[in-house]
């Protein structure tokens, strides 16, 4: 039941069955019941799968990047660039630049989520600054909310598979 309701919730779509099978067989120990919990919330709109939140970052990056240079740069080449953002977005996506820049943040949250590492894609954007963290937060409560998710299921596999090892025992 919990395989099942991993499936489900890595499809992308609402699990509530999926969810209802897993309490029928679960039982009533405190971990597993916070992990019940956390699951119910999203089981009837389900939550959104790791490649919907790549493509939505991929779309929001340089919005990101852009709102960055705003707040930041004051003098004339600032101003240009502020001016030329505003008509197209550009950033370096190569890694390359000061460690906690937004430009190198952005990159390095988007090449975690290309290998599936959405635990240090978050990381990488709660580290931005002022307005790229705010213009972030908007793609930032998905993933999340995942890592929530995710969390509740590794829960429910461990007692899972320590009960099926207790049977066998």
């Amino acid at each position: 039941a919990v395989s099942e309701l991993r499936e489900a919730i890595n499809r992308g779509r609402a699990y509530t069955n999926d969810l209802k099978a897993v309490k029928a067989a679960a039982g009533d120990e405190p971990e597993v019941r916070a992990a019940l919990i956390e699951l119910e919330k999203y089981a009837a709109e389900g939550i959104r799968p790791l490649s919907d939140l790549r493509e939505e970052f991929a779309k929001l990056a340089g919005t990101i990047v852009a709102a960055d240079r705003s707040m930041s740069d004051t003098d004339w080449i600032g101003r240009a660039l502020q001016r030329i953002s505003s008509l197209v977005k550009f950033r370096r996506i190569d890694g390359a630049g000061e460690a906690s820049s937004t430009d190198v943040l952005v990159a390095r949250a988007e090449k975690y989520l290309a290998n599936g590492d959405l635990e240090s894609a978050v990381s990488a954007i709660e580290q931005l600054d002022n307005s790229a963290k705010s213009t972030a937060s908007s793609w930032l409560w998905r993933p999340k909310v995942r890592l929530g998710v995710e969390q509740s299921l590794a829960s429910l596999h461990a007692r899972a598979v320590a009960r099926l090892l207790a049977v066998r025992g």
